[in-house]
C-alpha cells in the first residue's frame, strides 16, 4: 500500500475524532438509543402536555374483569388459598401460597393491596393448607416418597418460623381448628389420621385396607369422612362413610368415581359408556337424583347456608370415556360457566360464562366458598392463578 494512502487515511480519523469532541464539548452527550427513537416531537425534544394520548378500544371479548364480579387475584401460580378475617378488623383478606417457593402473601379484598407474610423459602413448594384464622399454613415440599410437610406458623409481615412435621403425609388438610387430617401408608393400606399442631402428637381416625385412596375430609364434626379408590376411567371405585371409625359402604359406585358432600348430601361422579354422569345422594332420605349436568367435586362446592345449593364450574362439551384420566393428565381442558344448582329442586341458574366475559380459557379447580358465602374463590387450572367472583 502506498504511503499517501495511509496518510490520508490517519489524516480523516483525526479529523473524525477532532469533529466528534467537538460536537460533545458544545452540545453534550447523545440520547439513550431508546429515547432518540421514542422522541418524535419538534422544537427540541419538548412534548406538549395537553394532547390527549390515543387508547385503543379493547373488543368485548377482553373485557377489563377489575370493573365485573369476576376478578383475577394474582399472577403467581397458587398451590392453596384461605379467606381469613382481617387482623386489623374490617374486611377479610385472602392468603395464598405460592408454587414452587412456598411463599405466603395476603391480599386485601378491598384495596388489592398485597403483602408477603412468609420469609422462608420452601423448594419445590406443591401443595399447602391454612387453618381457619390464617395463623399457620402446612405446606408440602416435593412429590412422593420423599416429600416433606413444613409447618409455617406466620407472625406477621415478613415475620414466620418453620417446622417439618414428622408423619410421612400423603394428603392432608386442617380441619376447623389448628389441626391437620392427613392419610398415611400402612403396611396393610392407608390410615386417616389427625396431628395436633400444638402438642406435636397424632391419633388414628381410620384405616381402609387398599393405598390408592381419596378422601373427601369434614372439617366439621356433623359430616362424616367419606373415601374412594383413586379415580380412574378403567377403575370401579366404592364410596365409603366413616363415623367414630366406622367403615360404612354407600350406595353410590361405578368407574372414576370422584365425591364432594357436606351434612346432608353427597354428590358423586361416575364414567359411562355415554360420558361421565353426576348423581346428588340425600344422606338422610337416600333418595336420589341424577343431574343433567356434570357436577365434578373438584369443581364444584357446597353452600355454607343451605345444604342443597352446589356452585360448580362446568362445560357442556363431549367427553370419552376416558374421563376423567384425561383431565387430570392435561389432556382435556375446560372453559367453564359458573352455575348455581339446588339439587333438592332440581333447578339451575347461569351465573356467568367466564370465556364471554374475560376472553380466556377458565378451567376451574379447587372451588371455594366465602366466609359469609357471597364470594366464590377458585384456580384457573391452566395456569394455576387465583380468581374471585361475587355471587
Amino acid at each position: 500500500m502506498k504511503k499517501t494512502y495511509i496518510i490520508i487515511g490517519g489524516g480523516t480519523a483525526v479529523l473524525l475524532l477532532l469533529a466528534i469532541w467537538a460536537y460533545l464539548l458544545i452540545y453534550g452527550t447523545p440520547k439513550p438509543v431508546e429515547n432518540f427513537f421514542t422522541d418524535f416531537s419538534f422544537s427540541g425534544g419538548t412534548t406538549d402536555e395537553s394532547i390527549v394520548p390515543f387508547i385503543p378500544v379493547i373488543p368485548d371479548s377482553q373485557v377489563d374483569v377489575a370493573s365485573t364480579p369476576l376478578r383475577q387475584l394474582t399472577v403467581k401460580p397458587v398451590i392453596g388459598f384461605k379467606e381469613v378475617p382481617s387482623t386489623t378488623g374490617g374486611e377479610s383478606v385472602m392468603l395464598y401460597a405460592e408454587a414452587g417457593t412456598g411463599h405466603v402473601f395476603s391480599i386485601n379484598l378491598v384495596t388489592g393491596m398485597e403483602v408477603r407474610l412468609s420469609n422462608i423459602t420452601i423448594p419445590n413448594a406443591q401443595q399447602a393448607s391454612f387453618n381457619t384464622d390464617g395463623t399457620m399454613a402446612a405446606i408440602r415440599s416435593g412429590y412422593g416418597s420423599q416429600n416433606t410437610i413444613e409447618l409455617l406458623k406466620l407472625l406477621g409481615e415478613n415475620n414466620s418460623t418453620q417446622e417439618t412435621l414428622v408423619p410421612k403425609m400423603v394428603d392432608f388438610e386442617f380441619n376447623s381448628g389448628n389441626r391437620v387430617l392427613y392419610t398415611e401408608y400402612s403396611s396393610s393400606g392407608m390410615l386417616g389420621r389427625e396431628y395436633d399442631t400444638e402438642t406435636g402428637t397424632s391419633r388414628t381416625l381410620f384405616t381402609v385396607p387398599f393405598q390408592n385412596v381419596s378422601v373427601a375430609w369434614s372439617t366439621n364434626t356433623s359430616t362424616p369422612y367419606y373415601v374412594y379408590p383413586k379415580p380412574s376411567a378403567r377403575l370401579t371405585g366404592f364410596l365409603y362413610r366413616i363415623v367414630n371409625g366406622v367403615i360404612v359402604r354407600e350406595q353410590a359406585s361405578g368407574e372414576g368415581l370422584t365425591a364432594l358432600a357436606n351434612d346432608t348430601f353427597y354428590i358423586h361422579t361416575v364414567t359411562t359408556s355415554q360420558g361421565p354422569i353426576s348423581y346428588a345422594t340425600n344422606r338422610v332420605t337416600g333418595q336420589i337424583k341424577k343431574l343433567f349436568i356434570l357436577a365434578q367435586p373438584d369443581k364444584c362446592v357446597f353452600s355454607s347456608t343451605d345444604d342443597a345449593v352446589v356452585y360448580c364450574g362446568f362445560e357442556n362439551k363431549n367427553l370419552t370415556y376416558e374421563f376423567p384420566d384425561n383431565w387430570y393428565k392435561g389432556l382435556v381442558s375446560f372453559s367453564d360457566t359458573l352455575w348455581k344448582f339446588d339439587v333438592t329442586k332440581g333447578e339451575a341458574t347461569k351465573l356467568i360464562d367466564t370465556l364471554k366475559e374475560t376472553g380466556r380459557e377458565l378451567d376451574v379447580i379447587g372451588m371455594e366458598i366465602g366466609t359469609e358465602n357471597k364470594v366464590l374463590y377458585f384456580i384457573n387450572k391452566n395456569d394455576n392463578t387465583l380468581w374471585m367472583y361475587e355471587i
